[in-house]
């Protein structure tokens, strides 16, 4: 396979201002094998903006942030949905790509964000049995033309055209275990993930055809953990 990828600049949204509801404290600055993680997802790109919430203070990283050619910008809205704090970020955006990261995926290879951003499509995005969306590469034009229209991460997809899903197989050539994939959501946090789930990718051409394909995977997804889904 091509390294040619290896090469591209990545710049990155990286959202560090959900409301942790489900791990109890501010997750974000977490610790995972002594590095918070928020520090191991900026670090897998080059440069880009860090989006808080207003009021959050992240300490000592904000120097480590910027020395690592991230600006830190804060979404004052009440809301915790992501799409807010893409809407704060994209404006400091200038890349013709951009790939957005939640703060809570720690095991972030600096391959995946550089190989998504190699394709020549308005958003690719890789998936399991669920749509990693805030885990994806997106076109900057497109995106901002269309953000304030957005209601949740998934109209991110919908919205768009020309949509590559990056399947696990294909995947699994940067990422052999897939562990970029792993969303840290609780304070005692044992990675259970399923390495065997198999996906083929998907190059989709219409809205109507991703609408079609999104919902059959939330569904699938749905039907394999109704509480989480």
């Amino acid at each position: 396979m091509s390294r040619v990828y290896s090469y591209i600049d990545v710049a990155g949204i990286v959202l560090a201002g959900g409301a942790s509801s489900r791990f109890g404290v501010y997750k974000c600055l977490r610790d995972i094998d002594l590095k918070p993680m928020l520090l191991r997802v900026v670090h897998a790109l080059d440069h880009g903006v860090v989006v808080a919430k207003k009021g959050y203070r992240l300490g000592y990283v904000e120097d480590l942030l910027r020395r690592s050619g991230f600006k830190i910008v804060y979404d004052d809205t009440d809301s915790y949905n992501p799409i807010h704090g893409i809407r704060a970020g994209i404006e400091y955006v200038e890349s013709e790509r951009v790939f957005i990261a939640a703060c809570d995926y720690p095991y972030l290879k600096m391959e995946v964000p550089r190989y998504l951003c190699s394709k020549e499509f308005d958003a690719v995005v890789p998936y399991d049995i669920d749509i990693h969306v805030l885990l994806g590469c997106y076109s900057s034009d497109a995106l901002r033309m269309r953000v304030h229209s957005l209601g949740r991460p998934l109209d991110m997809l919908v919205l768009f055209s020309r949509v590559y899903l990056v399947g696990t197989e294909e995947l699994k050539m940067i990422d052999p275990y897939l562990r970029s994939l792993i969303n840290v959501n609780y304070p005692n946090y044992v990675s259970s993930y399923r390495y065997d789930v198999s996906t083929p990718s998907l190059a989709l051409y219409s809205r109507y055809d991703v609408a079609a394909v999104v919902r059959r995977i939330r569904s699938m997804a749905r039907a394999l953990d109704p509480m989480e889904y």
